[in-house]
């Protein structure tokens, strides 16, 4: 396995970052949420990743708080598991409804994601609930489960999780 010079990586990094970023798009209200945004971070500032371990966390950009639980829980290695997730607007607290979201998982120190192709779908329609099934982590290690929340205010948030 060939290691890419630091510069290269800072770069890729800074590159990504650039494009999580932006606004709203015109006119766009995305999903049916509160359009408050007091509590956001600043526009252009990143909220920070969420611990190793948690299951809570604020998006990159500060729209949507998102908690996870699975089942089973503990996740077991080699079986299939399934992802519930919550998301509400990080201003109001509003159960975001209307909205599309998708679970997927890396493992960024091998440079592969999952073997299965989980699919996600609503839950609870009250609740800001969304159902992903088929997640698999077939080999113990630190995986990055990301969430990522369509729509109109597309947003993200990637959660570590430690394999034992």
């Amino acid at each position: 396995m060939s290691l890419l010079p630091p510069v290269i990586l800072l770069a890729s990094l800074a590159v990504a970052v650039a494009g999580c970023g932006g606004g709203d798009p015109p006119g766009g209200t995305g999903p049916e949420v509160g359009s408050a945004r007091a509590g956001a971070p600043a526009p252009g500032v990143p909220s920070p990743p969420p611990p190793p371990g948690a299951t809570e966390g604020l998006t990159t950009r500060g729209l949507y708080r998102v908690r996870y639980e699975t089942e089973p829980s503990p996740i077991p290695l080699g079986q299939l598991f399934t992802v519930r997730t919550t998301v509400t607007d990080a201003a109001s607290g509003v159960p975001v409804t209307g909205g599309t979201v998708s679970v997927n998982a890396r493992m960024p120190d091998h440079g592969h994601g999952m073997e299965t192709a989980p699919e996600s779908a609503p839950g609870d329609p009250t609740a800001g609930e969304y159902v992903t099934r088929g997640m698999k982590f077939h080999m113990p290690g630190s995986w990055t489960l990301t969430v990522d929340v369509g729509g109109d205010r597309p947003d993200h948030v990637a959660f570590v999780h430690v394999v034992p």
